[in-house]
């Protein structure tokens, strides 16, 4: 049984230290059809470059990365943000998408999505539900 573990994409927007540093409010990246299995990011300080690779993660936010901003700071102030990553384990394919909602007092309310080869599993978006749903299918809590 082949469990070989590969992102296929990664789609982010609206994540304010990328638009910071590189002035785009999307960035997709989609590592199937690079050509080369080694990737380097390049780019001055501030660019963009570990908000990109911190982000290659499951999770809505990572407390492990050790990052000292606020979850309300991750998105553009005054907008809503979005990341959608996939994920292939053997012959499965699992999405997990997070929606970032700016409320009043610019807070953010997060509904996460997590499928597994088309099926949704967490129709209701349930914080609790996706991170029990990761624990399950990676073996991984947000503390990675």
């Amino acid at each position: 049984m082949d469990n070989q573990f590969k992102i296929i994409d990664i789609y982010l927007e609206n994540f304010s230290k990328i638009y910071t540093g590189m002035h785009i409010d999307k960035v997709y990246l989609n590592f199937l059809e690079m050509p080369n299995k080694t990737y380097l990011f390049v780019g001055d300080s501030g660019s963009g470059k570990s908000s990109i690779l911190k982000s290659i993660h499951p999770f809505a936010f990572n407390s492990g990365t050790g990052d000292e901003s606020s979850n309300s700071d991750l998105i553009m102030s005054g907008r809503d943000g979005r990341k959608i990553i996939r994920y292939l384990i053997g012959n499965t394919e699992i999405n997990c998408t997070h929606l970032y909602i700016r409320k009043s007092g610019n807070s953010i309310q997060v509904k996460s999505y997590f499928s597994v080869n088309g099926e949704e599993l967490n129709p209701s978006g349930l914080v609790t539900t996706f991170k029990e749903l990761v624990s399950k299918y990676f073996f991984i809590d947000e503390s990675f």
